[in-house]
């Protein structure tokens, strides 16, 4: 993955999106959060200029608030049961943030992604 460095998106990257986030009134809390960052996979590639955020409220099964920077999962699980999350997807080369979701796991989706 040329450009990718160990497949993971850069720390300083990362902390440029927890600012964005935490500018949003629904992610104001966001260091009590446990938020995951991975490159976006499509299909089977993964783009190094789009970065999957993933953020629950830290202590849901004993979850501590955390940040993660990971490589991007092979499968996602899907989880239904009710609680806060959000999710995010950030274009690394427009510097550009959408939070598509925020709030309620049924009720939180704001729109459809736009990345």
């Amino acid at each position: 993955m040329v450009g990718c460095p160990a497949g993971k998106p850069s720390e300083k990257v990362v902390e440029q999106i927890e600012g964005k986030l935490a500018a949003d009134p629904c992610l104001k809390n966001i260091a009590s959060m446990r938020r995951t960052y991975a490159y976006a996979r499509r299909g089977w590639k993964i783009d190094p200029n789009r970065i999957d955020v993933s953020i629950e409220r830290a202590g849901f099964d004993g979850l501590p608030a955390a940040r993660i920077i990971t490589s991007p999962p092979s499968q996602v699980g899907i989880d239904e049961r009710e609680r806060f999350s959000a999710a995010a997807t950030y274009v690394v080369s427009a510097d550009a943030l959408d939070i598509w979701a925020c709030g309620g796991s049924r009720s939180g989706l704001r729109h459809l992604p736009r990345f």
